[in-house]
C-alpha cells in the first residue's frame, strides 16, 4: 500500500478502478457458478430419480423370476449414462441379483442402508428404488451417481469465461479511467504547475482558474484565497522594508547577517553603500569583506568576532576600511550573537555605519 501512495493520482485511481472491477466479478461469478451447480444438482436428482423409476419398471420380471442375466444386462445399459457409476438391484433378503460399479462404490451403497429416496454427500447421490411387482415391494434398485466431472467441467468453463470477462472489463476499466480521468488529474496539475510558477518568480498576483463546482473547485478557491493573503502580506513586507531601507539611508546605518555554519553573508543595501560597492553586486562572501578592512585592522576585528562567538563579549567594534577606489574610512559595527537551545552559536548579526572620526 506505501507503494500505491507513492504514484500518480491518474494511476491511484486507475488502479483502484481495477482492483474495484475484481472485488465485484468475482463474488459476482462465485454466486452464479454456485447456483448453477445447485441447478445441475436438482436437474440430475430428477434426471436419476426418472431413470430409477424406469430401470426398477424394466427389473420387475428379473426380480420375480430372480434372473440375475436379465437383472445384469438391464444395468449393463445404465453405463452408457455418465454420471451413473455404480448400480445394484437386490431383493427384499437383501440377495443381490446384479451389480456395476467399483467395490468401493458398491460398499457405499451398502452401507448407506436406505431403504426409499435420495441420499446427497457432496458431488455423490444415492438413490434407493423400489422394484414392486403387483404393487407389492419385491426388491430394491440402487443407483449412485457422482457429479464430480460435470462440476469440475462446470469450474472450467466458468473460469475460462471469467478469465475472459475480467480481462475484458479490466481493459475497459483502464481505457475508460485513463479518458475520463484527465477531468480530475488535469486541474490539480495545473494547480500544481501554477504553485511551481509562482514560486519561481514571486508573483502573488496570479489566479487560478477555477473549472469545476467539485472538490477540486473548493480546492482552487482555497489556493486562490490563500494566494490573496500572501499577497497582501507581502505587500506589507516590501512595505517595510522599503520604510526599513529609507531609515538606514538617512542614518547611513547598514545591516548584516552572517550564517556560522555555511559563512554566508548578507547585507543590506545601506552596508553595500558605506563599503563603496552597488547594492546590485551579489557576490559577497567573508573572503570579500576581510579584503575591504584595512591590513592593520583585520587580526584585530577578527579576534573581536572570535570573542563574540566564544561567548566572552558582544561584538562591538570599530575598524578601518579601504573603499574599492582607495579611500580610507572608519566603520563603527555592532552584533549579536543567535544561539541554539543547545548553546551553540549559530548566526551573527548587527549593523554597521560611518564612525564620526569618517
Amino acid at each position: 500500500m506505501q507503494n500505491l501512495r507513492d504514484r500518480p493520482i491518474r494511476k491511484k485511481i486507475t488502479i483502484t478502478v481495477m482492483m474495484v472491477a475484481v472485488a465485484v466479478l468475482l463474488p459476482a461469478f462465485s454466486v452464479l457458478f454456485g447456483f448453477q451447480v445447485y441447478t445441475l444438482r436438482q436437474h440430475s436428482v430428477h434426471e436419476l430419480a426418472v431413470t430409477g423409476e424406469m430401470t426398477a419398471h424394466n427389473c420387475v420380471a428379473a426380480v420375480m423370476f430372480k434372473d440375475e442375466a436379465v437383472a445384469a444386462q438391464i444395468l449393463n445399459g445404465l453405463r452408457a449414462i455418465p454420471q451413473i457409476v455404480s448400480g445394484r438391484l437386490e431383493l427384499l433378503n437383501h440377495q443381490r441379483l446384479a451389480a456395476i460399479g467399483t467395490q468401493r462404490d458398491l460398499a457405499e451403497i451398502k452401507s448407506a442402508q436406505l431403504q426409499s429416496g435420495f441420499l446427497i454427500k457432496g458431488d455423490r447421490i444415492l438413490l434407493a428404488q423400489p422394484v414392486k411387482v403387483s404393487g407389492e415391494r419385491e426388491g430394491t434398485l440402487y443407483l449412485l451417481a457422482d457429479l464430480h466431472a460435470m462440476t469440475s467441467q462446470l469450474l472450467r468453463v466458468y473460469g475460462v469465461v471469467f478469465t475472459l470477462v475480467l480481462a475484458v472489463s479490466l481493459m475497459v476499466a483502464f481505457i475508460l479511467s485513463s479518458h475520463f480521468l484527465r477531468f480530475i488529474t488535469d486541474p490539480i496539475l495545473r494547480l500544481a504547475r501554477l504553485a511551481k510558477t509562482i514560486a519561481e518568480h514571486n508573483d502573488y498576483s496570479v489566479r487560478a482558474t477555477k473549472e469545476c463546482g467539485d472538490e477540486v473547485g473548493a480546492l482552487t478557491d482555497a489556493f486562490n484565497q490563500m494566494l490573496t493573503q500572501i499577497q497582501s502580506q507581502d505587500s506589507a513586507l516590501r512595505g517595510s522594508e522599503e520604510k526599513l531601507a529609507q531609515a538606514q539611508s538617512i542614518a547611513h546605518l547598514g545591516y548584516w547577517e552572517r550564517d556560522l555554519d555555511t559563512d554566508r553573508v548578507r547585507w543590506s543595501d545601506e552596508t553595500y553603500r558605506i563599503f563603496g560597492l552597488s547594492p546590485d553586486e551579489t557576490v559577497i562572501d567573508l573572503d570579500r569583506f576581510r579584503s575591504l578592512i584595512h591590513a592593520e585592522d583585520s587580526q584585530r576585528v577578527a579576534n573581536a568576532v572570535a570573542t563574540a562567538i566564544a561567548g566572552r563579549e558582544r561584538y562591538d567594534e570599530e575598524y578601518r576600511i579601504v573603499r574599492p577606489g582607495g579611500e580610507v574610512r572608519h566603520v563603527h559595527s555592532q552584533g549579536d550573537m543567535v544561539r541554539d537551545d543547545a548553546g551553540r552559536p549559530r548566526r551573527m548579526f548587527g549593523t554597521a555605519m560611518p564612525a564620526s572620526r569618517s
